[in-house]
């Protein structure tokens, strides 16, 4: 879960689900504004990316049916909506995707 790097006050998982959306958010503990850092944006949708290529290319391997695709589409949004805040790693200054 995302600390402060202020005060190190841990964020619950909630705020850090919402935070992964936002992108900045005020601790609510030291009142400082803690910004996601360029990693912890980049990197899960890279990872994410892996089984979506996988279940792409077992469509055209195999043929199965429509709703194991979308079950299957739907359970990766939600495992990855579970992980994402752990993923997530703050900074105090907003940094360049550069």
């Amino acid at each position: 879960m995302p600390t402060c790097q202020n005060c190190n006050c841990q964020w619950s998982w909630i705020v850090a689900l919402k935070l992964g959306f936002k992108g900045n958010k005020l601790c609510s503990n030291c009142s400082k504004r803690q910004y996601v850092s360029v990693k912890s944006r980049t990197r899960p949708y890279f990872s994410y990316m892996i089984p979506v290529i996988i279940l792409l290319a077992s469509g055209s391997l195999f043929d199965l049916d429509q709703v194991f695709y979308i079950l299957s589409g739907v359970l990766l949004v939600l495992l990855s909506l579970i992980i994402l805040p752990f993923t997530i790693k703050l900074s105090n200054e907003q940094e360049p995707l550069s």
